[in-house]
């Protein structure tokens, strides 16, 4: 599944905003070749898996605002990418968290 993500030329349309928020997430860079290079890696779900919830709280503001924002909805973004839309429910699972 994460394969469409790593074979594209850029982010599926209607995607952006979760590729941008996870990389905000990580403290990656936000552009789409860093992405797919973060996304690629094989230690991509351990990166996940390991993201320091409880030390998150800095990105309260920024992950209410994408949380409000109508193009970050699992319905909307499954249409251009099932990979996404599983990303999208991580992050929102993390935003309920911290």
């Amino acid at each position: 599944m994460i394969d469409e993500l790593i074979n594209a030329d850029g982010p599926p349309q209607g995607s952006e905003l979760v590729i941008e928020t996870l990389m905000i997430m990580l403290g990656a860079k936000q552009d789409w070749e860093s992405a797919r290079i973060m996304i690629g890696d094989r230690n991509f779900i351990n990166m996940l898996m390991g993201f320091d919830k409880d030390n998150a709280g800095h990105l309260v503001p920024v992950l209410d605002k994408i949380m409000q924002d109508p193009r970050f909805t699992f319905d909307r973004i499954q249409k251009s990418s099932q990979s996404c839309a599983c990303l999208a429910n991580w992050i929102a699972g993390m935003f309920k968290y911290i």
